[in-house]
């Protein structure tokens, strides 16, 4: 019998293991076999069926959770091939194989719901809070407003509850902390910060000295925010309890158009008017604590990508693929864009641009679907995997500036016009007639 090497190590420590009386104290023979006991909760059990299927061939061993694994694939198939199917829920699909999923037109949002006549002036921007409790616009009548917006009562309820005077008209937004801080911009190249609650300015300043064209929160605290500029320049700006410091300038080679924060808020992904698209990483270290580090290192140029042909006019990152953006380009072309690989994925098409600044967003379940307001007052509806859209609603009677998809329904989303309303839409199901107008 050997008495050296691992056998013969393992047989002696068997060996031992006999002279224990486990019916009388099993407690020592777990410990002293280094086994938890699968009565107690113990994982010996689940391990040891890991290492024998580590050691067995695939076709005669059945892997763990194997049916779990085919079912599910099961399911993304047929999801895959119903590319209409765009249920209400932010979660898991509300699918079964017990029968083939199967939709038509009937979840996409293709009817309107409501027109929001409040404002005086042509509107510029639309969007919901990450809650999708409430609804902001800006306007050229000088005011942004907030509504109380609750998509699950039918007809949808909306209820006007602050209206945000501006001394310049505000032209961009973006809801910060969950919704519980708006941030604008207004058109004398001064930003904005209100309390969404109560409607009270929390702080104003000079953003730039030439025209401010965006303006993004960089954290998901609201404690920083970046504004772009005509004057090729972007700065990282920190709220503290006594008002706004300009803690840091970035140079960005040239006219700034639009920007945008990625989903896991380590990168801004910036356009320029020579087609220059631009990534910066952002210093997590900086947001933590700004007086850590050097201000002029809160933002680090990470690549820049030209865009052939094409000036990029505006653009939008996905909220589940932080390496996913939309872009907007002169062309009247939308294309899918990888930041990692630089490069156009998808290019949408027949889209007629002039000279306005239209803002268009993803949306529905998984992100399927591409909005985009239009010249001529109609709204592009795309599915992602198609180069054509799907649908132009019509409806406003001037040009669309802003759409914008509900964070929590995946049949919502608004739009905002020159014809001075905001009209919200959603699947002919829940379609309400007359239109509820406000």
């Amino acid at each position: 019998m050997p008495s050296e090497g691992p056998i013969g190590t393992e047989l002696q420590v068997l060996a031992s293991l006999v002279l224990v009386d486990a019916e009388k104290d099993p407690q020592t023979l777990y410990a002293a076999a280094e086994w938890e006991g699968h009565a107690n909760g113990g994982e010996s059990r689940t391990q040891l069926m890991s290492r024998l299927e580590s050691l067995i061939a695939v076709e005669d061993f059945v892997p763990h959770g194997r049916l779990a694994t085919l079912l599910g694939q099961a399911l993304e198939h047929q999801l895959s091939e119903v590319p209409l199917f765009n249920p209400p829920s932010k979660g898991e699909a509300n699918v079964t194989l017990l029968e083939d999923v199967a939709c038509g037109r009937s979840m996409v949002p293709v009817a309107q719901l409501a027109l929001i006549h409040e404002h005086s002036d042509e509107i510029l921007g639309v969007g919901f809070s990450p809650d999708g409790n409430r609804l902001a616009t800006v306007s050229r009548d000088s005011t942004a407003k907030i509504f109380a917006v609750d998509s699950r009562q039918h007809p949808i309820a909306i209820e006007l509850r602050h209206t945000l005077a501006h001394d310049s008209p505000p032209h961009r937004m973006d809801w910060g902390n969950s919704g519980t801080v708006l941030l604008t911009l207004s058109e004398n190249s001064k930003f904005w910060i209100w309390d969404a609650g109560t409607g009270h300015l929390l702080r104003s300043g000079l953003a730039h000295y030439r025209e401010v064209t965006c303006l993004r929160w960089l954290d998901p605290a609201a404690t920083m925010f970046a504004t772009g500029s005509l004057e090729r320049t972007i700065r990282v700006w920190y709220t503290t309890p006594h008002g706004v410091d300009d803690h840091a300038e970035v140079q960005a080679g040239g006219r700034v158009n639009d920007m945008a924060v990625t989903a896991d808020w380590r990168n801004v992904v910036a356009v320029r008017s020579d087609h220059v698209i631009m990534v910066f990483a952002i210093n997590a270290q900086f947001v933590r604590d700004p007086g850590s580090t050097d201000a002029s290192q809160a933002l680090a140029e990470v690549s820049q990508t030209v865009c052939e042909g094409d000036t990029v006019v505006s653009l939008e990152v996905s909220l589940l693929e932080p390496d996913l953006a939309l872009l907007f380009c002169s062309s009247g072309l939308l294309h899918l864009w990888s930041l990692s690989a630089q490069r156009s994925l998808k290019v949408l098409a027949g889209h007629n641009f002039q000279r306005y600044v239209l803002r268009p967003t993803f949306g529905g379940y998984q992100e399927r679907f591409v909005a985009c307001g239009g010249e001529d007052g109609r709204i592009h509806l795309w599915h992602r995997e198609q180069r054509n859209p799907i649908a132009l609603l019509p409806g406003h009677t001037g040009p669309v500036n802003c759409v914008a998809w509900c964070s929590t329904d995946n049949q919502i989303f608004a739009s905002a016009s020159d014809d001075k309303t905001v009209r919200i839409w959603g699947p002919p199901s829940r379609e309400v007639l007359p239109d509820l107008e406000l």
